[in-house]
């Protein structure tokens, strides 16, 4: 691997670490710390970064759907 090779896989890593902050940061201000409204948990982080304004986390999200609450 080459200097340049390395520059590049670096910056990607750098993009994909503010990008991760970015989303947290937007869940935190929007829902609480990044906490579930139903159950109060951490939503998973994987959540957040397929869906930055989830409010629930995807065991409560999925009981909502079904039953409406």
């Amino acid at each position: 691997m080459d200097e340049i090779d390395r520059g590049q896989e670096r910056e990607q890593l750098d993009r994909e670490l503010a990008l991760r902050e970015t989303l947290w940061r937007i869940a935190n201000e929007e829902h609480g710390n990044g906490k579930c409204v139903t159950c109060g948990e951490a939503i998973d982080e994987r959540r957040l970064q397929a869906k930055p304004n989830a409010a629930r986390c995807i065991e409560c999200q999925n009981r909502w759907e079904q039953h409406g609450a």
